[in-house]
């Protein structure tokens, strides 16, 4: 069953960038399929009486961001920092400029005995179901203002719907995460952004390899900042709609990285470390 499991997602796995000529069917295909799912989870809430979970679906429908505060009990919190505190000594870590990632492998991650990692599917019910599967986590330290990857810059992950949670142990002081509310949905500007981007980069691939412009999909990149594209995203947007979270420890905020987000650039003096669990979740349009 896990080996079909595994074939199936290969087989669904999307790819961030298409032909110009497909992205316009394939960007509609995963919007509806993604109303769709949230649709019949909106239906299992109100089946089950699930208001908690219902109205956590429907704010990250409407904002693209959830925040959870003391998201665990103490006792599960204290459990989950040791856990990872041991991992990291277990496990080879890599360097993204300032920033060091320990990779936790998700089966390590669901057969662990130390902490049930499944209490966070269970606590959110509808809401872990309408954004799984898992595909990959990683505990992240990070001090300085360089991650060698322009994350300090708002971008995309991808243009379709897909989720990201992030758990945060401790307090965060510095270099919180921000996003622009609203700017993950379904829409004329969405799109045109998207598309321009697509466009720019499959232009960029074919000069550099004429061949490229019989690939269907696959290319290079695919996560955009704001500033490649003069298009569907403005300053005055990003002013307006963005949301700053410096929050306190046991904290899981969920957000759909389809919208523009980044590591804000802001330091305290008082605790210039920020730690953090990135859970990466569904990143195919078809599952």
């Amino acid at each position: 069953m896990k080996n079909i499991k595994k074939f199936i997602f290969k087989v669904f796995y999307a790819p961030k960038t298409w032909h110009p000529i497909l992205f316009p069917f394939i960007y509609l295909i995963a919007n509806i399929l993604h109303q769709a799912r949230k649709n019949i989870n909106l239906i299992f809430c109100i089946f089950n009486r699930d208001k908690t979970n219902y109205n956590l679906l429907k704010e990250l429908d409407s904002k693209g961001y959830v925040v959870i505060r003391g998201y665990l009990d103490n006792k599960e919190h204290e459990k989950l920092k040791d856990f990872f505190t041991k991992e990291m000594s277990d496990n080879s870590s890599s360097n993204f400029g300032n920033s060091i990632r320990f990779g936790i492998k998700v089966k390590s991650l669901l057969n662990n005995k130390a902490f049930n990692f499944k209490i966070f599917t269970n606590k959110l019910k509808r809401l872990s179901s309408h954004i799984s599967p898992w595909i990959g986590c990683y505990f992240e330290k990070f001090k300085g203002d360089n991650d060698g990857q322009q994350n300090e810059i708002f971008h995309i992950d991808t243009f379709h719907p897909t989720f990201k949670l992030f758990y945060y142990p401790y307090a965060v002081k510095s270099y919180p995460f921000e996003f622009i509310s609203g700017s993950q949905k379904f829409g004329w500007k969405n799109f045109i952004f998207n598309y321009a981007c697509q466009i720019k980069n499959f232009i960029s691939e074919v000069k550099s390899n004429p061949l490229n412009c019989f690939l269907i999909a696959g290319f290079r990149n695919g996560s955009w900042r704001y500033n490649e594209a003069s298009i569907g995203i403005s300053k005055r947007n990003i002013e307006q709609n963005k949301v700053t979270f410096k929050v306190p420890e046991n904290t899981l905020i969920i957000a759909n990285t389809a919208g523009f987000h980044r590591r804000s650039t802001s330091f305290s003096g008082e605790d210039p470390e920020r730690y953090m669990i990135n859970f990466i979740e569904r990143s195919s349009i078809f599952i």
